[in-house]
């Protein structure tokens, strides 16, 4: 067998295990969806009826709105239903891992760079651990993911429409969890320092 087909069926079964993993949590999840719920899920759930019943966010700082909001939207559409919630968790998941392979093909400029990158997400248990639970790993990684790929757009064709997306996801990250209030330090180092030349930097400085 040659490298190329080597690295195709190694691909194949990586992929074929990641879909395996995760549909086996999927099932376990619509058969015990009590299982769902970690010690810090019942102050997120409450959050997210009081949105529903009061229209407004309850009087409190100890849990920051983005969550609670996310699982308000979710309960409006699929009612109070923990296997429906991780199910979309698992879909964001994946939309994380694609991604992860787009901002690969960035940084690395190989498809299989990309690819090894994006199956060590799917394949690490932290991704799909945490997308089984009712908590805010999963989506702060997607907006964070989502805010990087925004600021690579941005780079690509100077599209302020881009680096305005990329703020307005950092906002969000932040209202989820907000040790994300340190990202637009990292934001910064990827305008000016990633795939843009010294001279290229000191042309869009001046002009």
């Amino acid at each position: 067998m040659n490298t190329k087909k080597l690295f195709v069926a190694t691909l194949f079964a990586l992929i074929t295990l990641a879909v395996i993993i995760r549909v086996v949590f999927i099932v376990y999840a619509f058969h015990y969806p009590q299982r769902t719920r970690d010690n810090d899920t019942p102050a997120y759930i409450d959050n997210a009826e009081y949105l529903l019943t009061k229209h407004e966010y309850p009087p409190t700082a100890f849990r920051t709105p983005g969550y609670p909001i996310f699982l308000a939207i979710l309960f409006s559409v699929f009612g109070q239903n923990p296997f429906a919630i991780t199910l979309i968790q698992f879909l964001l998941g994946g939309a994380t891992i694609f991604l992860i392979y787009q901002i690969g093909i960035k940084l690395f400029h190989s498809k299989r760079s990309a690819l090894l990158a994006g199956m060590l997400f799917a394949l690490s248990l932290e991704s799909i651990i945490s997308a089984f639970f009712l908590l805010t790993e999963t989506l702060f990684t997607f907006l964070v993911v989502c805010t990087i790929c925004s600021l690579f757009r941005f780079q690509d064709g100077r599209r302020w429409g881009w680096l305005l997306l990329s703020g307005l996801i950092t906002g969000l990250a932040i209202l989820t969890r907000p040790i994300a209030i340190l990202y637009p330090i990292i934001s910064l180092f990827i305008i000016f320092f990633i795939g843009v030349s010294w001279r290229q930097r000191l042309i869009i400085h001046v002009s």
